[in-house]
């Protein structure tokens, strides 16, 4: 109340969100509950959500990371990602420092399907999964679809391809 700025409560600190599109990439601003500057004060600071979610972040010495979530996924080379269809016009600067809090996802190879993730809807069930690199999440209440997946395009799988993937928790 009376002050500027988003923070995120997450793991006993609160993390100041640095940018607009940082925070609108993972919530809703419907979402943001207004409270007292004392309710902050009892938080410890933690690391800024500086990046936008699904950012591509090139660090000091050239590699290139995907941010998911809380996650880093190394891109393995400049040949997958230009593979991926990622464009060098996406990258961001920034630096091991701004990385430190991302823990460190799988690399993304040629072999990883739908690094960014995608719901793909079976048609023989009409279930719906996310997938995610080389795994498959089943959606078991259609509030994620609203919730977790707002705006996220439901895709027509076939039975085949949705074999090829790991099925995760969901």
């Amino acid at each position: 109340t009376g002050q500027k700025g988003v923070w995120l409560i997450e793991n006993g600190q609160k993390r100041p969100f640095t940018s607009y599109s940082a925070l609108t990439s993972r919530f809703s601003t419907k979402k943001i509950v207004v409270v007292d500057p004392s309710v902050l004060s009892s938080y410890p600071k933690g690391d800024p959500i500086k990046f936008p979610n699904y950012s591509l972040v090139q660090v000091e010495n050239g590699g290139i990371y995907l941010l998911v979530n809380n996650e880093k996924r190394p891109i393995a080379s400049q040949k997958i990602f230009k593979a991926i269809g990622f464009n060098k016009d996406e990258i961001i600067k920034g630096t091991e420092t701004d990385l430190k809090s991302y823990a460190k996802g799988k690399t993304i190879t040629a072999t990883s399907a739908y690094p960014t993730g995608q719901l793909i809807r079976d048609p023989k069930t009409g279930g719906i999964y996310y997938v995610e690199s080389g795994y498959k999440y089943p959606i078991i209440d259609k509030i994620f679809l609203t919730t977790k997946f707002s705006g996220n395009r439901v895709i027509k799988g076939t039975v085949a391809e949705l074999n090829k993937y790991i099925k995760g928790n969901p």
